[in-house]
C-alpha cells in the first residue's frame, strides 16, 4: 500500500468518525464550527512566538539530521540550538505557500522525505492564510473604511489543506437521506484539515505540474524594469507603481476588470492612509510587497535575481503575521534598509545568518 493510499484510508476512517460526532450537534452550522476551531487554534498559540523559517533554514535542519558533510560550524550550531529549544513550548513555526512550493521543488529524495517529517513535527499543522486571500481582505477593508481592524495572528493561520483551498463535495440525493449536508460539511472540514503538511507535499510530488522555478519570469521583469526605469525617480513613486500592480494582479486572478483610473485612486488612497499616525499599520501584505518591489525598482543597477519573487512573497507572509523571521542576508538587508525598515514597522524581528539564528534560540 502506498503512502497516499494509506493517507486516503486514514482520512476516510476519520471522516466517518467525525460524521458520527457531528450528528449529535445538528444545530451547529459549518461557520460556527469553523469559528470554534479558530478559537482552539488561538488558545494553542497563545503566549508563543510565531517564528518563520525560510527554505534554507528548513533545509539546513534536514541536512544536519542527514549528517551532510558540507555543513559549516554556524549551520551545525543553528541546528543544535533549534532542536534543543523548538519543543520548549515557546514557539510555533508556520508554513506559507511560497515556502511550500520551494519545498516541493526539492528533488533529492532523502532530503525531501526528512523535510516532510520535520515540517509536520515543527509546524504543528499551522500554515499562513494564502496571500491572495489576505489581499482580498485588505482591499475590502479599504473600500469599507475599516483601516483600524487589526486581527490576531491566529486569525491568519490555517491548516495545510486550507492553504491549498478546501472545497466541499455536494452530496447526491440518495446520500442526504441518511446524512444531511451540514453534518457532512463539518465532518469533511475536520477530516481534511487534520491532514498534515506532508500529505500535501506527497500529493504534490505525484502531480504532473511543473515544479516551482526561481528563474521564472526574470527576463521579462528585468526587461520591463530597464524600459520603465525613468518613470520612477523616487521610492514613493516606485511603491505607488508597484501597489497598482499588486491590485491589478489580484483583480486579474479574480477575473475582475478594474479601470486603471480606479486602481490609481485606490493606490493613492492606501498610500495616504499609510502616511497617517493612526493607520500606518493598515494593509500590511500590500505594504511589504509594494515596498520590496518598489525599492528594487528605484535602483538602476539592481536586477531581479533568482529567488527574488518568492523571497518577497515569503517576506510579505512572515512580516505581516509572525514575531520573528529567519532568512538570508540579502533579503534581510533589504527589509531592514533605512528607507524601508519593515521589520521594525510591523513588529517582526528579522534575523539573518546561521550564527545569529543560533544565538536567537540559545
Amino acid at each position: 500500500m502506498t503512502e497516499l493510499h494509506e493517507l486516503h484510508r486514514l482520512a476516510s476512517k476519520r471522516l466517518q468518525d467525525h460524521i458520527e460526532k457531528h450528528r449529535q450537534t445538528p444545530d451547529v452550522t459549518l461557520a460556527k464550527h469553523i469559528r470554534y476551531i479558530q478559537e482552539q487554534k488561538a488558545n494553542m498559540i497563545s503566549g508563543k512566538k510565531l517564528v518563520y523559517l525560510d527554505t534554507l533554514a528548513w533545509k539546513c535542519l534536514a541536512d544536519y539530521k542527514l549528517k551532510k558533510p558540507k555543513l559549516t560550524d554556524a549551520m551545525i550550531m543553528f541546528a543544535e540550538t533549534f532542536f534543543a529549544k523548538a519543543h520548549s513550548g515557546q514557539y510555533v513555526f508556520p508554513i506559507a505557500f511560497p515556502t511550500f512550493v520551494e519545498l516541493d521543488a526539492l528533488v533529492i529524495p532523502e532530503t525531501r522525505a526528512l523535510l516532510n517529517d520535520l515540517v509536520d513535527e515543527f509546524s504543528s499543522g499551522f500554515c499562513i492564510v494564502h496571500q491572495h486571500e489576505r489581499i482580498r481582505e485588505e482591499l475590502v477593508q479599504l473600500t469599507s473604511a475599516q483601516w483600524n481592524v487589526h486581527k490576531a495572528a491566529s486569525d491568519y493561520l490555517c491548516s495545510p489543506l486550507e492553504l491549498m483551498e478546501l472545497s466541499y463535495p455536494t452530496l447526491p440525493a440518495f446520500v442526504t437521506a441518511s446524512i444531511d449536508q451540514n453534518t457532512f460539511n463539518k465532518a469533511w472540514f475536520d477530516a481534511m484539515t487534520e491532514l498534515p503538511m506532508s500529505a500535501q507535499l506527497k500529493v504534490a510530488a505525484t502531480a504532473p505540474d511543473e515544479k516551482w522555478n526561481n528563474e521564472l519570469g526574470l527576463t521579462s521583469l528585468n526587461e520591463a524594469k530597464i524600459k520603465y526605469q525613468g518613470d520612477v525617480g523616487t521610492l514613493k513613486q516606485a511603491i505607488f507603481v508597484e501597489l497598482k500592480g499588486c491590485i491589478e494582479a489580484w483583480a486579474d486572478i479574480e477575473g475582475q476588470a478594474i479601470e486603471p483610473k480606479i486602481v490609481a485612486e485606490m493606490a493613492c488612497y492606501i498610500m495616504a492612509i499609510w502616511q497617517s499616525d493612526t493607520f500606518y499599520l493598515a494593509f500590511p501584505t500590500l505594504r511589504v510587497l509594494s515596498a520590496l518591489h518598489g525599492s528594487l525598482r528605484t535602483d538602476p543597477n539592481r536586477r531581479f535575481k533568482s529567488g527574488d519573487l518568492n523571497d518577497f512573497s515569503v517576506a510579505a507572509d512572515a512580516l505581516s503575521i509572525c514575531d520573528v523571521f529567519l532568512t538570508d542576508r540579502r533579503l534581510a538587508n533589504l527589509i531592514s534598509s533605512e528607507e524601508l525598515d519593515l521589520g521594525k514597522l510591523l513588529g517582526c524581528q528579522v534575523i539573518h545568518g546561521f550564527e545569529a539564528m543560533a544565538s536567537y534560540f540559545s
